[in-house]
C-alpha cells in the first residue's frame, strides 16, 4: 500500500511538469508551491478521496518586479568561496 501511494504521488508530479510546460507554451507564468496547509486546502476543495500535494499559481509576472530575472539577473558566488578542499 505504501509503495502504491508513493507511486501515485510521483505520477501527480509528472502531471505537474506537463501542466507547467503547458502554461509556459501559452505564455503564462506558473509557480508550484509545496509546504502548503493541506488541511486548509481540504476545506476549500472538499474531496474525500484525495489529498492535496501542492498548489500552483498561474498568471503573468510583473516585469518591473525587482526579483524578475530581467531586472536582477541571478548571481552566484565563486566556486572557491563556496567549496573548500580538505
Amino acid at each position: 500500500m505504501v509503495a502504491t501511494k508513493s507511486w501515485m504521488v510521483n505520477q501527480v508530479y509528472l502531471s505537474l511538469g506537463y501542466f507547467l510546460s503547458a502554461c509556459a507554451s501559452m505564455g503564462l507564468d506558473a509557480t508550484p508551491m509545496e509546504g502548503i496547509n493541506r488541511n486548509a486546502y481540504k476545506q476549500l476543495l472538499p474531496q474525500s478521496d484525495y489529498t492535496p500535494l501542492f498548489a500552483v499559481t498561474v498568471g503573468y509576472a510583473d516585469a518591473s518586479d525587482l526579483n524578475h530575472p530581467t531586472v536582477s539577473p541571478k548571481s552566484r558566488f565563486d566556486l572557491d568561496d563556496v567549496v573548500q578542499s580538505i
